[in-house]
């Protein structure tokens, strides 16, 4: 069963600031618009996302050619869930600065939220070949390869990840979708196993284990990983119902053996 779209991680929400502190300004409108975008960063990494925004609207109004204060409101856009928004800024971004893989790959994130598994698939390949040692991108287009039931090219591109950055934890999550998939159940458990211990904040992870527990029968293990990832999905509706369904199936299953 593909994995639905409530499991995008877009995994390059990494801001881009100028390199003020080495290169001087040459006029008033190229250091506002650093300084606006620098400003912008900081609130973004400080989670004020509203005053991120206004900055990186003042840096475009004072240099409506900057690649970066588009790409860094695509972000923040990004955040925000406003995909079609933040679509607009990666395609300007890219428009004014073609060479960008960090908004490649963020477009690529877009584009599978919206159902686009192609185009996903299109701009992480660029960002890869723009940037090979890039991570995120690799990761962002098993994403998609998931989606279309390509577990080959999933498992080698989050094995290429995996070697260029062993802490993203999705990339050991999709791996493990993957495995599961293709009949490797220990695989698919180790992975979604390390992806717990790098972030065990993502319900996914313990969810996905829990399929993978279920499989090899091991109910308690099961059981076990639904109501950890229950707990977790509590401000995810899609993904709450699905567990709750799956902890009362299997509850319904020991009691029918007992």
């Amino acid at each position: 069963m593909l994995r639905p779209i409530w499991q995008l991680i877009i995994l390059s929400f990494i801001l881009i600031s100028n390199p003020g502190s080495v290169v001087r300004a040459q006029n008033f409108r190229a250091s506002s618009t650093a300084s606006y975008v620098d400003r912008g960063c900081e609130f973004y990494q400080k989670g004020d996302w509203e005053r991120a925004l206004a900055d990186f609207d003042l840096a475009i109004s004072f240099d409506p050619q900057s690649a970066l204060a588009y790409y860094n409101r695509g972000v923040v856009r990004c955040a925000r869930q406003e995909y079609a928004r933040a679509l607009e800024d990666f395609d300007r971004a890219l428009q004014l600065n073609p060479r960008l893989a960090q908004a490649w790959v963020n477009r690529s994130g877009v584009k599978y939220s919206i159902g686009d598994f192609d185009g996903a698939i299109s701009d992480a390949t660029r960002a890869i070949e723009l940037s090979p040692r890039l991570a995120e991108a690799w990761c962002n287009r098993s994403f998609a390869r998931l989606a279309k039931g390509d577990f080959d090219g999933v498992i080698a591109d989050c094995t290429q990840a995996i070697k260029l950055n062993p802490r993203l934890a999705g990339s050991y999550n999709n791996r493990g979708a993957a495995r599961q998939q293709k009949g490797d159940l220990d695989g698919a458990i180790s992975d979604h196993t390390q992806a717990i211990r790098l972030n065990p904040q993502m319900a996914i992870a313990w969810h996905d284990r829990g399929k993978a527990r279920q499989a090899k029968g091991d109910f308690d293990g099961e059981l076990a990983d639904y109501k950890q990832a229950a707990v977790l999905a509590t401000g995810n509706k899609d993904l709450s119902q699905t567990i709750q369904q799956q902890i009362e199936q299997v509850m319904w299953i020991q009691a029918a053996q007992q």
